[in-house]
């Protein structure tokens, strides 16, 4: 667990990602942005360089988030 960056984001994808770029898919922020990725301006995000995985709870047509690690350590504690 690294107390220094969140869970994740909720991610909002442009049609060049959503249903194109496969779910678990990861890139550093930076890149996810170069990409067309954008946030809601209330999202607190972490530093440019961090790995965010790409995670559809549903659905590729619902809501999408970019993960980090911290992620996986919840998911494997529930």
């Amino acid at each position: 667990w690294d107390a220094s960056i969140g869970w994740g984001v909720p991610a909002i994808l442009p049609t060049t990602v959503r249903g194109v770029v496969a779910e678990g898919t990861s890139h550093s922020l930076s890149e996810w942005k170069n990409k067309g990725v954008r946030f809601s301006s209330r999202a607190v995000l972490p530093p440019e360089s961090t790995t965010l995985k790409l995670v559809y709870p549903d659905d590729d047509k619902g809501a999408a988030y970019l993960v980090t690690a911290n992620y996986d350590v919840i998911m494997k504690w529930n």
